[in-house]
């Protein structure tokens, strides 16, 4: 029995030899896990034996199994020496593709399939994953690195060129010729690309068409693009302003940004093209004028010269033939709800020798139509009223040489007294002269007193005819405030009639202010031998209409006696422009505290206002506790009743108080009835009023003009389409829709502009391309160029920048695989391209796998099913590429497990002579 006990212990110390021999065999052996020889004793016995006293028979090997513990890294130079380090299996498919195999070998390369595949063939499988890297494993597939990159050819899209233009680069004098390198300044080229990957040579020509000048401060440089012998054709780009936004044109060529106009006012369907460039040399807006008809050539001559006008008219009234209808004339401005009359009748009353030339009448019509439209007011005598009916004002008591006082009093002849309150600077003269002279009866010598009113000096005067001395004083116990008289007796100026008080006419407006006109003018035409009335505003709104002229009016100036008479209407459509702009002045901060009352006295009171050609000095009315609407309200008043030695009046000037943008402070703010360039203001006055050292403001005269249509190169206009793109097709645009909308401009195709400091001012967005059809080829290209990066300096021509987007098909240059097994290719044309992700397998016991060689194995029922999961996710190890997993053979143990197996199959070999001897001794007794 102990024989066979011994041949079971010498077979089994054969089987570990033949383990042990077979790891160190496999020491090189990629991704070889060491096997081990497990080993089992052989114990038998019946059921009614006594276990305690049976022998065992010897030993039997269960199983040989193997260690799937890590083996030491490798690194080889190929990339596709795939190495895991920690749990995990490579999947592979047969050669056949019917059987799933699995490894630690990660030594694969391509096949003629471009597959990675082990040395027998077998494909190493990878799941597809999507734009961010992640692996879907339900999509698993043989691993494919194409070597070209079919289909990932990229069309160009867009070309950055990044230039230096020099500054002193001269105007080529030659229409553009490419064929001729004196008709342009310089040239570069780039490779674009189709969509196919095709490559074409895009040479782009640079030409310098404008130097910089004062009027206009901008270089310009036209550029041509051409692919071989077809010149690539340029979208629209529409103008922006430095602020990057749109611009748009209306029919007056104002050039406005997007947030500046109301959405509703700017065209969005079809328009007409407009290009910045054409945009130039506006005219100035013009009044709307009326010209007299021609007078007779005698007359024409006169007015040339001079004519003694009253002379005149009495020669033509005596004539018979002209009635005695007075020299007026009725005129609308602007579309004023009533006609004004010009009555110029006082002019026949002069001494008969007084002349006129045509420039001197036409100025003094002038002065009366400004006064007449102007903002004059009545005088309101009502405050002084004393008796209720009739309606009796006591305006102020008169002393002559120091004789008793008279009460100079005006009697409303309507029993409410309104008369009173609407009386005219003339009427209020004549109705105090009337009185006066009720007063003081004249004398042979004329007058006593003469009374007058002065709109330089703003008072009204009594002048005495001989030396007399005239005293005045308020007709009641109270101080005058209209006359500004007090109680007691002040003495008047022989030589001009004043006592020093200002008085204004303090009734209401003449005119309600929305018919009120300013800055009217007349002239004479010398050449025309005509008069001309202009309106005081510019541009299409403003008119002029001259009807119902006195026959006087007619023989003198020439003016149409008929109701219709000469007339210059509004107009919609572009023919004098836009209306000028007002002088504007604005003060500093004010330096009292606007919100409590405040003192005004000798030594704040005063303001020099010039206004146009009328200067003079205001003296507020001194006052303990002002409001600062009452103290604008009475000066606005009194700079608006400003005139001078020559008849011209001021009208229209607003006086506002205004906050400072970004302070609790406010300022005056002055503007002039009258615009354009002859408007002017200048305001002088304390500083706690914030007018010390304030500079004068002028208005200025609008300049317009309407926008030229572009057309094509055969004449006809061109339109912009609802998508932005240039057609001759009018479509549905209509004139009328448009006319009072906003339309887009476009820059010149292909135009770079730069201002004085040599940066780049247009385009500031790419300029696009049609689509272009190259040759015969049938290839089409559509791209962009973005000029950007561009400058005009004096340093040479030079390329700061070039690059486009577009890539040909490429071939394979590398292949990089991450540690969590994402495969990403790199091909020549600079494109990269994630193709999969390696994955790996686990099994709940690997010891299970059936090894079939190669260090490949099938999966068993022992093993478990494989479970499929990315590199480095939980259970799964990584993997390093450019790596070989080696064998976790360590020969030092295998060497050790030699000496054993040999031992025990000594020791073994041993009991069976021992066995052989005790049989031959047992055989040898018996015989």
């Amino acid at each position: 029995m102990s024989f066979y006990t011994s041949l079971t212990g010498l077979n089994a110390a054969t089987s570990q030899l033949a383990v042990t021999s077979n790891n160190i065999a496999n020491v090189g052996t990629t991704g070889f896990k060491r096997s081990r020889a497990d080993f089992g004793d052989i114990f038998a016995t019946s059921p009614l034996q006594k276990a305690s006293s049976v022998i065992g028979q010897g030993v039997a090997l269960k199983q040989v199994s193997q260690e799937f513990s890590q083996g030491n890294i490798a690194f080889s130079a190929n990339s596709l020496d795939i190495a895991i380090t920690g749990d995990g299996f490579f999947p592979l498919k047969s050669a056949d593709g019917l059987q799933d195999i699995f490894t630690r070998n990660g030594t694969f390369l391509l096949n003629d399939s471009y597959n990675v595949v082990n040395s027998a063939g077998q494909a190493l499988i990878a799941a597809a994953v999507d734009s961010s890297g992640k692996a879907d494993l339900d999509n698993l597939s043989k691993l494919l690195i194409p070597r070209k990159t079919s289909g990932d050819a990229v069309a160009t899209s867009q070309i950055q060129l990044g230039l230096n233009f020099p500054a002193d680069a001269q105007v080529p004098v030659l229409p553009f010729d490419r064929n001729d390198a004196t008709t342009y300044n310089k040239t570069t080229a780039v490779t674009v690309y189709d969509a196919g990957g095709n490559g074409y040579l895009a040479t782009v020509y640079y030409r310098k068409t404008q130097v910089a000048t004062p009027a206009d401060a901008v270089n310009k440089w036209q550029t041509y693009v051409y692919i071989g012998d077809t010149k690539l054709q340029e979208k629209l780009i529409q103008s922006t302003d430095k602020n990057s936004e749109n611009q748009y044109v209306n029919k007056y060529g104002e050039i406005r940004a997007e947030s500046d106009i109301p959405p509703q006012d700017i065209a969005r369907g079809v328009t007409k093209l407009f290009n910045l460039d054409d945009l130039k040399n506006p005219l100035s807006s013009s009044a709307a004028s009326a010209a007299t008809e021609a007078m007779p050539l005698a007359l024409t001559n006169e007015w040339k010269n001079s004519i003694a006008f009253p002379a005149k008219v009495t020669a033509l009234v005596a004539g018979g033939a002209i009635a005695a209808d007075g020299i007026k004339f009725k005129l609308n401005v602007d579309g004023s709800s009533d006609d004004i009359t010009v009555d110029l009748s006082y002019l026949s009353a002069l001494s008969p020798e007084k002349s006129f030339t045509g420039v001197e009448i036409a100025r003094e019509m002038t002065n009366v139509i400004n006064k007449a439209y102007g903002d004059q007011r009545y005088f309101d005598f009502s405050s002084l009223t004393t008796v209720a009916l009739p309606a009796k004002a006591d305006l102020f008591k008169i002393s002559v040489d120091g004789g008793a006082d008279k009460t100079i009093t005006l009697t409303s002849p309507d029993a409410d007294g309104a008369s009173l309150k609407t009386l005219t600077i003339e009427e209020s003269v004549a109705q105090i002269q009337t009185q006066m002279d009720l007063a003081y009866p004249p004398l042979p010598a004329g007058k006593i007193i003469t009374v007058g009113y002065d709109p330089v000096k703003q008072s009204f005067t009594f002048k005495p005819n001989g030396e007399q001395v005239i005293t005045m004083k308020s007709a009641s116990n109270v101080k005058n405030e209209l006359f500004n008289l007090p109680t007691a007796a002040v003495t008047v100026d022989a030589a001009n009639g004043t006592y020093g008080a200002t008085i204004l006419p303090n009734g209401a407006a003449m005119l309600d202010p929305a018919d009120q006109r300013y800055g009217v003018a007349v002239t004479f035409d010398e050449a025309n031998n005509n008069f001309i009335v202009s309106s005081g505003t510019t541009g299409d709104t403003s008119s002029i209409k001259i009807s119902g002229a006195s026959s006087l009016a007619n023989q003198l100036f020439g003016y149409q006696t008929s109701i219709d008479g000469v007339k210059t209407p509004t107009s919609s459509t572009p023919l004098r422009g836009i209306e000028s702009q007002a002088a504007t002045l604005s003060g500093n901060a004010i330096g009292i505290n606007l919100d409590n009352k405040f003192r005004v006295d000798a030594s704040n009171n005063q303001f020099v206002v010039t206004v146009d050609n009328v200067t003079g000095l205001i003296e507020m009315p001194p006052k303990g506790d002002y409001n600062i609407e009452e103290f604008r309200d009475e000066l606005e008043k009194r700079i608006n009743s400003l005139a001078d030695s020559f008849g011209r009046t001021v009208n229209g000037v607003k006086v506002e108080i205004v906050d400072i943008v970004g302070t609790n402070n406010k300022q005056f703010k002055f503007t002039t009835g009258t615009t354009g360039d002859n408007s002017f203001l200048k305001v002088s006055a304390n500083s706690i009023w914030g007018l010390a050292n304030v500079e004068s403001a002028r208005g200025s005269t609008s300049r317009w003009l309407e926008p030229p249509q572009a057309k094509n190169s055969d004449g006809f206009p061109l339109y912009v389409d609802r998508d932005g793109l240039e057609t001759s097709d009018p479509g549905t645009f209509s004139e009328d829709e448009t006319r009072e909308l906003w339309s887009p401009i476009f820059l010149d195709k292909g135009e770079l502009t730069f201002d004085t400091g040599g940066n780049l001012k247009s385009p500031v967005t790419a300029t696009e391309f049609k689509s272009t059809t190259i040759g015969n080829s049938g290839a089409t290209l559509q791209f962009s160029i973005d000029y950007g990066a561009s400058t005009q300096f004096s340093s040479p021509f030079s390329v700061l920048k070039q690059d486009q987007n577009g890539r040909p098909e490429g071939d394979l240059i590398g292949v990089d695989i991450a540690d969590d097994g994402l495969v990403s290719a790199s091909y020549s044309n600079g494109s990269q391209k994630s193709l999969a992700k390696i994955v790996l397998v686990n099994f709940a016991s690997p010891t299970g796998l059936r090894q079939i060689g190669d260090s490949s194995y099938y999966a068993t029922s022992k093993s478990g099913d494989a479970k499929y999961g990315e590199a480095g996710a939980a259970g799964f190890g990584t993997v390093r590429a450019g790596a070989r997993e080696r064998a976790n053979v360590d020969l030092t143990t295998e060497l050790v497990e030699l000496i054993t197996a040999q031992r025990n199959f000594q020791a073994n070999a041993k009991a069976i002579e021992t066995n052989n001897t005790l049989t031959q001794a047992i055989i040898n007794i018996r015989s």
